[in-house]
C-alpha cells in the first residue's frame, strides 16, 4: 500500500469470517500496538493511517489515527478471540 507523506486514509484487513468470540483487535506500527476496530459486517479490521504532513490542525484526525513517517512499514495485526490470540503479517506500507 502507498500512503503520501500529506494524505490519510482509512485502512482495512481481512480476516476469517468464522472468527467466534472476536473480542478486540490492534496493529503493530511505528514501534508499539495501537488499537482497531472490527468490521463484523465486512469481517475486517479497520485502522486509519495518516502521513506526517497532514495537517491535523486543518483537519483534525479522527480518533486513533495514526501517524507514519515516511519510509516503509510492516503491519502485524493481532486479534483477540478468547482465549487464543491470532498474529498475521499485514503487508507493507510505503509512505513517500
Amino acid at each position: 500500500m502507498l500512503l503520501d507523506r500529506g494524505s490519510r486514509i482509512e485502512t482495512r484487513w481481512p480476516f476469517a469470517a468464522s472468527v467466534p468470540g472476536l473480542t478486540g483487535a490492534s496493529l503493530w506500527l511505528a514501534g508499539a500496538w495501537h488499537p482497531a476496530t472490527v468490521d463484523t459486517e465486512t469481517s475486517e479490521v479497520v485502522l486509519m493511517l495518516a502521513g506526517p504532513e497532514v495537517d491535523a490542525e486543518l483537519l483534525p484526525h479522527p480518533p486513533g489515527t495514526v501517524v507514519l513517517p515516511v519510509g516503509q512499514h510492516w503491519p502485524k495485526v493481532r486479534l483477540a478471540d478468547n482465549p487464543e490470540v491470532i498474529i498475521d503479517a499485514g503487508g507493507v506500507i510505503l509512505v513517500t
